[in-house]
């Protein structure tokens, strides 16, 4: 969070799951991503959802913090990622 901004800051919560914020202007200062609309890659978040039943609605795949995550694998190795310029981003 007191990375420049566009810098991913993940972090575990309740030693299980992961949180994923982008840091922003001012010292301190992140937004906590708490929830996404999939569109794309269903199949795929459903996959890494281990939990996710094939009847579950789509707009509950990351309908959270930790969903999010869990859906997107973003883990501990993703903190501190430039969003802005790293290549991963830019092959979306």
């Amino acid at each position: 969070m007191f990375l420049d901004p566009g810098t991913a800051y993940v972090y575990r919560i309740y030693q299980t799951h992961h949180c994923f914020n982008i840091s922003s202007l001012g010292e301190g200062a992140a937004t906590l991503v708490r929830a996404l609309e999939p569109i794309e890659g269903l199949q795929v978040m459903r996959k890494n959802r281990a939990g996710a039943s094939k009847n579950m609605k789509d707009t509950n795949l990351c309908s959270g913090p930790g969903k999010i995550c869990q859906a997107l694998e973003i883990d501990l190795a993703h903190d501190g990622l430039d969003l802005i310029t790293h290549e991963v981003m830019h092959s979306i």
